[in-house]
């Protein structure tokens, strides 16, 4: 980007040009060599809407940190993530990777997940019934 064409706007008393206008089109702020048609050596902040069609980082191990605030729902690929709720948008699984999937309520529903817990205290249930129902069995049939 650094050609003889270029337009650069700098601060009175700062060394490196705030921004860069390059006969490409592109746009450096606070670089001199804009690797990107808006380059920003810096944090960037939106009061309104940043739309894109994927979010990438650079390849370092970076991590994504995006806030929907309100009602709001962040779309990730074939997930919906959405307050506390995460949710398959199509056939998609949910895999933990071998983790554990933690704080589970007690399900209400049959398509609801249960903890060891309370499949414990079912299964007692049953294997407590079962033996009063043999037990009652045996002594009626002696």
């Amino acid at each position: 980007m650094n050609d003889s064409n270029q337009v650069s706007l700098s601060i009175t008393g700062q060394t490196t040009p705030s921004i860069n206008l390059g006969t490409d089109g592109s746009v450096g702020i606070l670089t001199t060599s804009p690797a990107y048609e808006l380059d920003v050596a810096g944090d960037i902040r939106a009061t309104g809407s940043i739309i894109t069609d994927t979010i990438t980082t650079d390849g370092s191990n970076s991590d994504i940190n995006i806030s929907a605030n309100g009602t709001g729902a962040v779309v990730v690929e074939s997930l919906q993530i959405q307050g506390n709720q995460i949710t398959a948008t199509d056939s998609t699984q949910i895999a933990f990777g071998q983790q554990q999937l933690t704080d589970v309520a007690d399900p209400t529903q049959a398509s609801d997940a249960a903890t060891k817990s309370y499949v414990d205290t079912q299964v007692s249930g049953i294997e407590s019934g079962v033996s009063a129902g043999f037990a009652i069995a045996m002594s009626i049939a002696l």
